[in-house]
């Protein structure tokens, strides 16, 4: 049985793909801050058939990755796939943002996404074909929004470090990213009440915005789950260093 772990996989995008990659036939290490919720998305994926467990970790702490890895390797020394769905967003005024409010966006989107990909090297590199590292940007990372600075520039900087870790550590392990857009996920929807109560004009909303899209709807988990289980496969066996967006056109390269 191949073996994936997914961080950030409590809820959202992260929950989505976890549950993607278990119907594909893969064992799921699910590693979140919130134990709870995280066994509870681990319950449903072994009452769908599949096999989950769950790991507690935060991924800016090297030494609890390094616990969580380890009990990922006593449960199957090989991992396939990793993949790096955990984030956080602050929103604000672009002259509004504090030094700790950049501090915590980047130690969690860069500086997590590095640790975590750093403390599963040993199981990738232990996988009998070529592991794939997955990591989870944002078409934020290519456009400009006055309201989530930090998340912005710390999602251009995954793109990068995707780009970079790809040129270190192909051909045993192929490093790609992908690139949501508007996503209906409890992330969105806190960003939303934020940005309403900051006064931010409808253009920066979320139904605006997903109105505004050539595609015209919002996104699901699900679907960004259905690109990164496809990078996951046989379909990202050629596929290395690539930012691939997930976006109902709001980013077009």
């Amino acid at each position: 049985m191949q073996h994936a772990v997914v961080t950030g996989a409590a809820s959202g995008i992260g929950a989505a793909t976890g549950r993607r990659l278990a119907r594909d036939g893969f064992r799921i290490g699910l590693l979140d801050l919130r134990a709870d919720a995280t066994r509870d998305v681990a319950d449903q994926i072994a009452a769908g058939g599949g096999t989950a467990y769950a790991l507690e970790a935060d991924v800016t702490d090297p030494a609890q990755l390094a616990s969580a890895f380890g009990e990922a390797r006593n449960v199957q020394a090989e991992l396939s796939v990793l993949v790096n769905s955990a984030g956080v967003v602050v929103v604000n005024r672009f002259e509004d943002f504090s030094p700790a409010d950049w501090r915590r966006t980047y130690e969690v989107n860069v500086i997590g996404t590095y640790l975590a990909m750093v403390a599963a090297l040993p199981a990738l590199r232990a996988a009998d074909e070529p592991a794939r590292v997955i990591n989870v940007a944002s078409a934020a990372g290519k456009r400009a929004g006055p309201f989530t600075a930090p998340y912005n520039a710390s999602k251009a900087a995954v793109i990068n470090l995707s780009r970079t870790a790809a040129t270190a550590w192909a051909p045993d392990v192929l490093v790609n990213c992908v690139c949501p857009g508007v996503i209906d996920t409890p992330m969105w929807q806190s960003m939303d009440r934020d940005l309403e109560e900051l006064g931010a004009g409808p253009e920066a909303r979320f139904a605006e915005r997903t109105a505004a899209l050539p595609i015209a709807r919002p996104g699901h988990a699900d679907e960004v789950a259905e690109l990164i289980g496809a990078l996951a496969g046989p379909a990202g066996a050629y596929v290395l260093g690539e930012d691939i967006n997930v976006s109902g056109g709001l980013v077009m390269h």
